[in-house]
């Protein structure tokens, strides 16, 4: 069936800006405060909506039964998702994030994982996937999918061989996390895998090869040694890295492609929220579209440029014939 499901987290982001940050034991204001949405599901599924809105996008996760719970299901319809396919779990609360801005300087996250937990075999096969493809992330963030599996190593690789025996491509994403094992979480899911849509560290993490040297250049020649070793280890159709310098691609064939990232003017950059998942709803556009290589990672560049022209996580998506427009005003 035509269109995309996205399943995995939803989050819900309270947003705070403070003076500054305390010392331990002491007391800070709260200038402003504000409420988003986050999470692969509305992050990624409002971008693909943006880009077509009579593209049929599924969501699916868990949610609790409480106020975050229905300003996400709001929020998500709102924006065209479908959201019949989600759970409300009773006895969890959604999950939030407190994003804690000081004044002109950085963020800090204190995530609650809440409902997102709660997510696994019995909640993704729930309902009936509708959609031949099927996106789901972040790995290492849900915690019942991330479970260890004796056969097949997690619960969400067990999972990925249930749906691609439905018939149904399968495409993933994983979340940056300190201390996450990055290559227990997608190697076991690798061999149900047919899309990889990763940055340069979680795939390099993944495999063991460097992304970045010590001093943080990127080490672009790995580029393609990272995506050969994501195939060797069981990757079937597509393997995708993006990174602030631009967008890398690789198919079963070993077909090889890199597309540098825009060049965007002094000031542009609004925020840097979501771009990733802009980036991702980019390249799954375009696995759905059918196009080739060169095409998708120009359209998911240009898509992650999008994202940062406003604060928020999609605020500042557009539709594909907008999101072709800034590439061509911005393409070197």
């Amino acid at each position: 069936m035509k269109g995309i499901t996205v399943a995995g987290s939803i989050v819900c982001d309270k947003l705070k800006v403070i003076e500054r940050y305390p010392k331990k034991g002491m007391l800070a204001n709260i200038l402003q405060l504000g409420q988003s949405m986050g999470g692969i599901v509305p992050n990624t599924g409002i971008s693909l909506k943006r880009f077509d809105p009579e593209l049929p996008v599924y969501a699916m996760g868990c949610i609790g039964k409480d106020q975050d719970g229905s300003f996400a299901m709001d929020f998500m319809e709102k924006n065209g998702l479908d959201v019949s396919d989600i759970i409300i779990k009773e006895e969890t609360a959604t999950s939030f994030t407190d994003v804690i801005t000081e004044e002109g300087g950085e963020r800090t996250f204190f995530h609650f994982s809440g409902a997102n937990a709660e997510y696994g075999l019995d909640e993704l096969f729930a309902n009936e996937i509708k959609t031949e493809l099927f996106h789901i992330g972040y790995l290492l963030m849900m915690a019942k999918l991330d479970e260890e599996d004796e056969e097949f190593g997690t619960k969400l690789a067990k999972g990925l061989k249930m749906i691609r025996e439905k018939g149904h491509r399968t495409s993933i994403d994983v979340v940056s996390r300190e201390g996450a094992d990055f290559a227990k979480a997608v190697l076991a899911a690798l061999p149900y895998t047919d899309y990889l849509i990763v940055n340069e560290i979680e795939a390099g993490n993944a495999v063991g090869i460097p992304a970045r040297d010590e001093e943080g250049a990127l080490i672009e020649e790995n580029m393609e040694k990272i995506l050969h070793a994501l195939f060797a280890k069981g990757l079937n159709r597509l393997g995708c890295i993006h990174c602030p310098e631009g967008g890398f691609a690789m198919d079963k064939n070993g077909h090889f492609e890199k597309r540098k990232s825009l060049k965007l003017p002094e000031g542009y950059i609004k925020g840097t929220v979501g771009a990733g998942d802009a980036f991702c709803a980019g390249m799954l556009y375009g696995i759905e579209k059918g196009w080739e290589l060169t095409r998708s990672l120009d359209f998911a560049n240009a898509a992650a440029a999008c994202c940062l022209s406003e604060v928020g996580a999609t605020e500042g998506m557009r539709s594909e014939a907008l999101t072709w427009k800034l590439f061509e005003k911005l393409a070197d």
